[in-house]
Protein backbone atom coordinates (compact mmCIF):
# COMPACT_ATOMS: atom_id res chain seq x y z
CA UNK A 1 0.00 0.00 0.00
CA UNK A 2 2.33 2.38 0.87
CA UNK A 3 4.20 1.91 -2.89
CA UNK A 4 1.32 2.25 -4.21
CA UNK A 5 0.94 5.73 -2.10
CA UNK A 6 4.01 6.64 -3.07
CA UNK A 7 3.46 6.16 -6.68
CA UNK A 8 0.19 8.11 -6.83
CA UNK A 9 1.85 11.49 -4.49
CA UNK A 10 4.44 11.52 -7.74
CA UNK A 11 1.20 11.53 -9.80
CA UNK A 12 -0.32 14.59 -7.52
CA UNK A 13 -0.19 18.15 -7.86
CA UNK A 14 0.48 18.54 -4.28
CA UNK A 15 3.01 21.07 -3.38
CA UNK A 16 6.27 20.09 -2.38
CA UNK A 17 6.50 21.19 1.50
CA UNK A 18 2.92 18.80 1.24
CA UNK A 19 4.64 16.28 -0.39
CA UNK A 20 7.75 16.15 1.16
CA UNK A 21 6.40 15.47 4.45
CA UNK A 22 3.69 12.68 2.97
CA UNK A 23 6.93 10.93 1.14
CA UNK A 24 8.89 10.48 4.93
CA UNK A 25 6.03 9.31 6.48
CA UNK A 26 5.60 6.49 3.38
CA UNK A 27 9.48 5.60 3.46
CA UNK A 28 9.18 5.12 7.32
CA UNK A 29 6.00 3.07 6.85
CA UNK A 30 8.05 1.13 3.98
CA UNK A 31 11.63 1.16 6.21
CA UNK A 32 9.37 -0.64 9.29
CA UNK A 33 7.61 -2.66 6.72
CA UNK A 34 11.34 -3.86 5.35
CA UNK A 35 12.53 -4.59 8.98
CA UNK A 36 9.45 -7.28 9.31
CA UNK A 37 9.85 -9.42 6.92
CA UNK A 38 13.56 -9.31 7.65
CA UNK A 39 12.85 -11.13 11.31
CA UNK A 40 15.44 -13.89 11.31
CA UNK A 41 13.04 -17.80 10.55
CA UNK A 42 13.62 -18.92 13.91
CA UNK A 43 11.67 -15.77 15.59
CA UNK A 44 8.70 -15.62 12.90
CA UNK A 45 8.58 -19.60 13.71
CA UNK A 46 8.37 -19.00 17.33
CA UNK A 47 5.70 -15.72 17.28
CA UNK A 48 3.76 -18.23 15.28
CA UNK A 49 4.23 -15.76 12.23
CA UNK A 50 4.35 -17.14 8.73
CA UNK A 51 5.89 -15.72 5.26
CA UNK A 52 2.32 -14.80 4.40
CA UNK A 53 1.73 -12.47 7.51
CA UNK A 54 0.89 -8.66 5.59
CA UNK A 55 0.11 -6.99 8.84
CA UNK A 56 3.35 -5.39 10.17
CA UNK A 57 3.66 -5.41 13.68
CA UNK A 58 4.58 -2.28 15.77
CA UNK A 59 8.12 -1.34 16.17
CA UNK A 60 8.33 -2.10 19.76
CA UNK A 61 6.54 -5.36 19.70
CA UNK A 62 9.57 -6.34 16.64
CA UNK A 63 12.25 -4.92 19.28
CA UNK A 64 11.10 -7.05 22.00
CA UNK A 65 11.15 -10.32 20.10
CA UNK A 66 14.78 -10.06 19.50
CA UNK A 67 15.79 -8.95 22.96
CA UNK A 68 13.52 -11.91 24.17
CA UNK A 69 14.58 -14.96 21.23
CA UNK A 70 16.34 -17.64 22.77
CA UNK A 71 18.00 -18.92 19.47
CA UNK A 72 21.32 -19.08 18.67
CA UNK A 73 21.29 -17.96 15.41
CA UNK A 74 21.00 -14.74 15.62
CA UNK A 75 24.34 -12.42 14.46
CA UNK A 76 25.16 -8.94 15.38
CA UNK A 77 23.44 -8.27 12.00
CA UNK A 78 20.11 -9.20 13.43
CA UNK A 79 21.00 -7.12 16.84
CA UNK A 80 21.72 -4.17 14.37
CA UNK A 81 17.92 -4.23 12.81
CA UNK A 82 16.75 -4.14 16.39
CA UNK A 83 18.24 -1.13 17.17
CA UNK A 84 17.01 -0.09 13.79
CA UNK A 85 13.65 -0.44 15.22
CA UNK A 86 14.15 1.46 18.13
CA UNK A 87 14.04 4.73 15.75
CA UNK A 88 10.45 4.32 14.78
CA UNK A 89 9.80 4.31 19.03
CA UNK A 90 8.49 8.04 19.67
CA UNK A 91 9.09 7.72 23.51
CA UNK A 92 13.02 9.07 23.27
CA UNK A 93 12.98 7.42 27.22
CA UNK A 94 11.38 4.19 26.20
CA UNK A 95 13.31 4.48 23.03
CA UNK A 96 16.65 4.44 25.48
CA UNK A 97 15.48 1.72 27.62
CA UNK A 98 15.03 -0.54 24.58
CA UNK A 99 18.34 0.25 23.03
CA UNK A 100 20.20 -0.53 26.53
CA UNK A 101 18.45 -3.80 26.28
CA UNK A 102 18.83 -4.84 23.18
CA UNK A 103 23.02 -4.59 23.80
CA UNK A 104 22.37 -6.28 27.00
CA UNK A 105 20.66 -9.06 25.01
CA UNK A 106 23.64 -9.22 22.46
CA UNK A 107 26.28 -9.28 25.55
CA UNK A 108 24.07 -12.44 27.11
CA UNK A 109 24.76 -14.16 24.05
CA UNK A 110 28.59 -14.91 24.41
CA UNK A 111 30.27 -16.58 27.43
CA UNK A 112 31.86 -14.45 29.10
CA UNK A 113 33.27 -16.96 31.73
CA UNK A 114 36.60 -17.65 30.25
CA UNK A 115 37.26 -13.94 29.00
CA UNK A 116 41.09 -13.68 28.92
CA UNK A 117 42.01 -10.27 30.33
CA UNK A 118 45.96 -10.73 29.24
CA UNK A 119 44.35 -10.15 25.58
CA UNK A 120 41.27 -7.95 25.67
CA UNK A 121 41.55 -7.00 22.16
CA UNK A 122 41.02 -10.76 20.94
CA UNK A 123 38.30 -10.62 23.43
CA UNK A 124 36.71 -7.71 21.17
CA UNK A 125 37.14 -9.35 18.50
CA UNK A 126 35.53 -12.45 19.34
CA UNK A 127 31.99 -10.94 21.31
CA UNK A 128 29.56 -10.36 19.79
CA UNK A 129 28.87 -7.25 21.37
CA UNK A 130 31.88 -5.60 20.04
CA UNK A 131 31.22 -6.67 16.76
CA UNK A 132 27.85 -4.80 16.86
CA UNK A 133 29.73 -1.74 17.92
CA UNK A 134 31.95 -2.04 14.93
CA UNK A 135 28.99 -2.73 12.22
CA UNK A 136 26.87 0.03 13.70
CA UNK A 137 29.88 2.31 13.24
CA UNK A 138 30.70 1.09 9.42
CA UNK A 139 27.29 1.59 8.56
CA UNK A 140 27.16 4.94 9.50
CA UNK A 141 25.47 4.66 12.85
CA UNK A 142 25.68 7.57 15.78
CA UNK A 143 27.56 5.48 18.72
CA UNK A 144 27.05 8.21 20.71
CA UNK A 145 23.07 8.54 20.16
CA UNK A 146 22.86 3.91 19.98
CA UNK A 147 25.46 2.80 22.21
CA UNK A 148 24.53 3.29 26.02
CA UNK A 149 26.79 4.73 28.47
CA UNK A 150 29.37 2.00 30.18
CA UNK A 151 27.92 2.98 33.41
CA UNK A 152 24.54 2.26 32.28
CA UNK A 153 25.43 -1.48 30.91
CA UNK A 154 27.49 -1.92 34.03
CA UNK A 155 24.09 -1.24 36.31
CA UNK A 156 21.70 -2.97 33.59
CA UNK A 157 19.78 -5.69 36.20
CA UNK A 158 19.94 -8.03 33.23
CA UNK A 159 23.61 -8.19 33.58
CA UNK A 160 24.05 -8.34 37.15
CA UNK A 161 25.49 -11.62 37.21
CA UNK A 162 27.99 -11.05 34.49
CA UNK A 163 29.34 -7.50 36.29
CA UNK A 164 29.82 -9.17 39.74
CA UNK A 165 33.11 -10.99 37.43
CA UNK A 166 35.84 -8.79 37.24
CA UNK A 167 37.08 -10.11 34.04
CA UNK A 168 33.90 -9.00 32.09
CA UNK A 169 33.62 -5.37 34.03
CA UNK A 170 37.61 -5.09 32.54
CA UNK A 171 36.86 -5.95 29.12
CA UNK A 172 33.86 -4.06 28.87
CA UNK A 173 35.54 -0.89 30.21
CA UNK A 174 38.31 -1.54 27.82
CA UNK A 175 36.13 -1.88 24.80
CA UNK A 176 34.65 1.28 25.50
CA UNK A 177 38.06 3.26 26.43
CA UNK A 178 38.94 1.67 22.63
CA UNK A 179 35.50 3.34 21.52
CA UNK A 180 36.21 6.59 23.23
CA UNK A 181 40.03 6.81 21.81
CA UNK A 182 38.59 6.66 18.20
CA UNK A 183 36.02 8.89 18.27
CA UNK A 184 38.64 11.23 19.67
CA UNK A 185 40.89 10.18 16.64
CA UNK A 186 38.37 10.74 14.21
CA UNK A 187 37.44 14.52 15.51
CA UNK A 188 41.07 15.49 15.83
CA UNK A 189 42.01 13.62 12.35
Amino acid sequence: MASLAKLCLVASDETDVQTSEIWQKLESRLSLAELHTSLPRDIKIHHGLDEDDTKVLPPEELVQMYIESDSSSLTEYDYKKALDLTDFIQDMERRDDLRLRVWCACICRDDWSNCRVDSPNDELNSKMFFRLIDLVHIMGGDLELLLPPVEDILTAPELAELVSDSRFHFIIKYGYECVDTTRNIMVEG
